[in-house]
C-alpha cells in the first residue's frame, strides 16, 4: 500500500512540477521598466559609441577584439534601429561605410570564411527595408551573390560537384535526402562542412530580401535552405546540429552542436520572415519546436532566464525580436518572446555596462567591461534594439491580480497572469483527488478484509459472525450494525471527498470563468498549434501602428472589466458556499480514526440548496 500511494502521488504531482520548471515567474525581471523613448535613447547612445570606435578604413581594429564580420553586423544594427524609431539618422552613414567595407573585401567576401558576407547582405537588405534606396539593395545583392556561390544548389547535387570546391559532393544522405541548401562554412578549396550557423545567415538573409523586393529567387533559396536544416540538422529534441560534411567520401557525417545557441537564431529569423510570407502550417510547426527548444534549454540560461555564456548570442535575440516584430497578435508565444527579451535587456543594463559609460561586455550576466570592445558592444546592442518595439504584455504582480501596463494601448487585451495560478490551482485539485483515491483504497481494503475474515473464519469451523452460537453475547443485529456503519464510515469520507472535488471544479470553472475577464495565464506555449495560430503577417516599415518614434510616447491603459459576482455563474450567494478550506478540515477529521459519529451527516452544499 505504501508504494502505490507513492507511485500515486508522483503521477499527481509531477505535472505540476514540470510545468514550473520552465515558468516565466522564476525569471529575472521579466518587464521592462523603462519608456520606449529611454529605451531609444539608451541604444542610440550604445551605437553612437561603436561607430565613433571606427577606424578610417570603416572597420574595427583587432585590438578592441573587432572583425570584418563584426562591422557587418553593426551596419545591420545602425539600419535596424532607423527602420524601428522611423528615422534616417545613420542612412549617410551607411552610405559611407558600404563601399568601404566592399575596399577591404571585394564582393564582401572573407578571405576564409564565408559568414562575413551573409552579414552584410543582412545589412544591405535592412537598409533597403528602412530607406527604400536602391543603392543599399545593389550592396546586398552583391553580398548574397557571394553566399550563393558557397550555397548548394540543386544542380550542384545533381552534378556532384561546385564551382568553388575541389571534390566530388554527396548527391544524397540520410534515406535519399539531399544536400542542396546548405552552405559551406569556409572559403578554402578543400573544406566540407556546411555549417548551420553559414546556412541560417544566407536563410535569413534571402528570406527578409524576398519579403522585400518579392522576388521568387530569393524565396526559393530561403525555402531551399530551410528544407536542408529540416532534413539535416535537426536531433530528435529539435536541437541544431553544427555541421554535416558533404564530401563522397565522408558518408554524410553530423556533428552536434555546442550548448550555444548559433546555429538556432538565425533559423528562427528566417523561418519567422518565411512564415509571415507563405503562411505554411509546417513552416509554423517548425517554427515553434524551434523557438521552444532554444528558449527551455537549460544548459543556455539558468534559472534566472539570463543567457550564461561568456560570449551571448546575438542571433537568437535577433531571430525572436523578428517574430515579435511580425506577430501582432496577442499570443501566448508572443508573450513569452516578450518576457524573455525583456529579461536579457534587464540584465544587460544592470549587469553589463557601467552607467553612464555606453560600454557593453560581451556576457549578459556580467560582469561590466572596463574599456569598449566591439565584441561586448554588438553583442549587447542586439538586445538594445530588440527592447524598442517591446511592449509590457504583462506586469508584474502579487498573486493573480494584474495591473495594465502605461504602455498597453487602450484597445489591446487585458494583461496576463502569471502560470503561478495555474501551477496552485492544479497542486490543490491533486490535492483533493489524491485524498479521494485514499478514500476509496481504505474502502476497497475493509471490504477486502472483511471477506476475507468471514473466509477465514469458515475455514476455522468459527461460525459466520451473523450466525448464533450458544453462549455467545453477540447478536445478529448487533453484527450487521457494526458491518453497516462501518460501510457508511467508509462511504461517507469517500462521498464527502468527492463532494469537496466536485465543489472545487465548480469554483474552479467560475475562476476560469473571471480570470478570462481580467487576465490570461502566462505559460510556456504549446507545441501543438492549430494553423494561422501564430498570426504572423508581413510588416512593413511603414507601417504606423507599430512605428516607435522618439517624440511619440504610447500610454494608455486597456479598461478592466469587473467579473460578474460567482452568484451569477453558480446560481446561488457567495455567503451560502463552505469555504474549501473547512471541506478540507473537514475531511481531514473524518479520515482520522475515532472521530466518525454514526449521526452525523456531510456538510451542506450550496449545489445542493434549493
Amino acid at each position: 500500500m505504501p508504494c502505490h500511494c507513492k507511485l500515486l502521488f508522483w503521477s499527481l504531482v509531477a505535472p505540476s512540477v514540470f510545468a514550473q520548471s520552465f515558468s516565466p515567474s522564476l525569471w529575472r525581471e521579466p518587464y521592462l521598466k523603462n519608456t520606449p523613448e529611454e529605451r531609444i535613447q539608451i541604444a542610440a547612445a550604445a551605437l553612437d559609441k561603436a561607430v565613433s570606435m571606427l577606424n578610417p578604413r570603416g572597420q574595427f581594429d583587432g585590438t578592441m577584439g573587432g572583425n570584418y564580420g563584426f562591422t557587418g553586423i553593426m551596419l545591420s544594427q545602425m539600419a535596424m534601429f532607423d527602420r524601428t524609431t522611423n528615422q534616417t539618422k545613420y542612412r549617410d552613414k551607411l552610405k559611407e561605410l558600404f563601399p568601404k567595407a566592399q575596399e577591404v573585401n571585394k564582393g564582401f567576401l572573407d578571405l576564409f570564411l564565408t559568414i562575413p558576407c551573409g552579414a552584410y547582405a543582412y545589412a544591405g537588405a535592412q537598409a533597403y527595408v528602412a530607406y527604400k534606396d536602391d543603392t543599399f539593395l545593389r550592396f546586398a545583392e552583391t553580398a548574397w551573390a557571394s553566399g550563393r556561390a558557397y550555397t548548394l544548389s540543386d544542380a550542384d547535387v545533381t552534378a556532384g560537384k561546385i564551382a568553388t570546391k575541389n571534390f566530388e559532393i554527396n548527391t544524397e544522405c540520410l534515406g535519399g535526402s539531399s544536400l542542396a541548401g546548405g552552405t559551406f562554412w569556409r572559403v578554402s578549396e578543400d573544406s566540407p562542412m556546411l555549417l548551420g550557423l553559414a546556412t541560417g545567415s544566407f536563410l535569413a538573409t534571402s528570406a527578409l530580401l524576398a519579403e522585400a523586393t518579392g522576388n521568387q529567387t530569393y524565396l526559393d533559396a530561403a525555402t531551399q535552405s530551410a528544407d536542408f536544416f529540416r532534413a539535416h540538422l535537426y536531433d530528435k529534441n529539435n536541437i541544431i546540429m553544427d555541421y554535416i560534411s558533404a564530401g563522397r567520401n565522408d558518408s554524410c557525417p553530423i556533428t552536434k552542436g555546442s550548448d550555444d545557441s548559433w546555429n538556432t537564431g538565425h533559423l528562427i529569423e528566417g523561418l519567422a520572415i518565411l512564415a509571415s510570407i507563405t503562411k505554411r502550417p509546417d513552416t509554423e510547426q517548425l517554427l515553434r519546436r524551434t523557438i521552444y527548444a532554444a528558449v527551455n534549454n537549460p544548459n543556455r540560461q539558468g534559472p534566472s532566464g539570463v543567457i550564461k555564456f561568456q560570449y551571448a548570442d546575438t542571433t537568437l535575440i535577433r531571430g525572436l525580436s523578428a517574430l515579435y516584430d511580425r506577430d501582432p497578435t496577442p499570443s501566448d508565444l508572443r508573450t513569452y518572446i516578450q518576457q524573455y527579451l525583456s529579461v536579457q535587456y534587464n540584465a544587460v543594463l544592470e549587469l553589463n555596462t557601467e552607467p553612464g559609460s555606453n560600454n557593453y561586455g560581451s556576457s549578459y550576466k556580467g560582469p561590466s567591461p572596463e574599456q569598449f570592445t566591439a565584441d561586448g558592444q554588438i553583442r549587447s546592442m542586439s538586445v538594445l534594439l530588440g527592447a524598442i518595439s517591446l511592449r509590457n504584455d504583462t506586469t508584474p504582480s502579487n498573486n493573480s491580480d494584474t495591473t495594465p501596463s502605461p504602455e498597453i494601448p487602450p484597445n489591446s487585451d487585458p494583461p496576463r497572469s502569471t502560470i503561478n495560478v495555474v501551477v496552485i490551482g492544479g497542486g490543490a485539485v491533486g490535492s483533493v483527488i489524491f485524498i479521494a483515491l485514499i478514500g476509496l483504497a481504505l474502502f476497497f481494503l475493509h471490504r477486502r478484509r472483511g471477506l476475507r475474515h468471514r473466509r477465514y473464519s469458515m475455514q476455522a469451523g468459527i461460525p459466520p459472525a451473523n450466525d448464533t452460537v450458544e453462549g455467545s453475547n453477540s447478536r445478529p443485529a448487533d453484527n450487521d450494525n457494526r458491518t453497516r456503519r462501518d460501510g457508511e464510515t467508509t462511504g461517507g469520507i469517500v462521498g464527502l471527498a468527492f463532494r469537496a472535488l466536485a465543489l472545487l471544479f465548480r469554483r474552479g470553472k467560475w475562476r476560469q470563468s473571471s480570470s478570462k475577464m481580467q487576465a490570461r495565464n502566462v505559460e510556456p506555449f504549446p507545441l501543438n498549434q492549430e494553423k494561422g495560430h501564430l498570426g504572423v503577417r508581413r510588416k512593413g516599415h511603414q507601417d504606423q501602428s507599430d512605428a516607435v518614434r522618439p517624440s511619440t510616447s504610447v500610454t494608455g491603459a486597456s479598461s478592466q472589466t469587473n467579473p460578474s459576482p460567482p452568484s451569477q455563474f453558480l446560481g446561488e450567494e457567495p455567503g451560502n458556499m463552505l469555504p474549501t478550506a473547512e471541506l478540507i478540515r473537514l475531511l481531514n477529521e473524518r479520515l482520522q480514526g475515532g472521530q466518525w459519529r454514526e449521526d452525523e451527516v456531510p456538510p451542506d452544499y450550496a449545489s445542493h440548496r434549493g
